[in-house]
């Protein structure tokens, strides 16, 4: 993997007592559909595995279970009807 600044391989953004050194950066934001320039605090991290479970500790939290859910409801029914699918060829 290449280099990447602060180890934050997915851009999570720093909150103030969550624990993590914080690391700015000038970055372009999408403001009612204009490029806008800032600069950004995110989460620095002392390596690359300190990211990827900061990132699988940030998707439990409450606000992200229904996109989980979503998801794995959708692929589930896409599983359905691929089984119904081959079933109704099979006969």
């Amino acid at each position: 993997m290449q280099y990447v600044k602060g180890n934050n391989i997915f851009g999570i953004k720093w909150t103030e007592g969550y624990g993590y050194e914080v690391k700015e950066f000038n970055i372009h934001e999408f403001i009612n559909g204009v490029s806008t320039p800032m600069v950004c605090r995110f989460r620095k991290y002392d390596t690359i595995e300190d990211s990827i479970l900061d990132h699988g500790r940030l998707l439990n939290f409450s606000r992200y279970k229904s996109v989980i859910i979503t998801r794995k409801l959708a692929r589930t029914s896409i599983i359905r009807v691929t089984v119904l699918t081959m079933s109704a060829l099979k006969t």
